[in-house]
């Protein structure tokens, strides 16, 4: 997992499998610095090495996504398994705003990320409780 700088305008990260919560906070600083410091339209996120497709997966496309949009440039999700491009659909990235290359889902330009409406909780036996809408 790296980010690096390719072609004049372009700047790749390459997402793996096994994604620490401290991996993906480094990650997410060496792009800000790199695209702070150039000026780069797209950001290319390679999710080739993913063997799995999980939520760990989800949040380091979403963080890239985020870091990305608050520098200007757009994000082109590359080699990405139908697992992936469903688990984020399902998260209700899909349509997430400079997401341009997710196989049609995305290029919308709604930038947040908005949190779901709580769910009313239950009990064990599946009882509502007392308080809940």
């Amino acid at each position: 997992m790296n980010a690096s700088a390719g072609a004049a305008g372009r700047a790749v990260v390459v997402l793996a499998t096994g994604l620490t919560r401290t991996d993906l906070a480094a990650l997410c600083a060496e792009l800000a610095r790199r695209l702070e410091s150039a000026d780069v339209a797209v950001v290319t996120c390679d999710a080739r090495a993913l063997v799995r497709a999980d939520v760990a997966a989800v949040d380091a496309v979403a963080r890239v996504v985020l870091v990305a949009r608050r520098a200007g440039s757009t994000v082109v999700l590359e080699a990405a398994s139908a697992d992936l491009v469903a688990l984020l659909e399902l998260a209700g990235l899909g349509g997430l705003g400079g997401l341009g290359g997710l196989g049609g889902l995305g290029d919308v330009d709604t930038a947040m990320l908005t949190p779901a409406a709580p769910a009313a909780r239950t009990t064990r036996r599946g009882r509502r409780r007392r308080g809940s809408s």
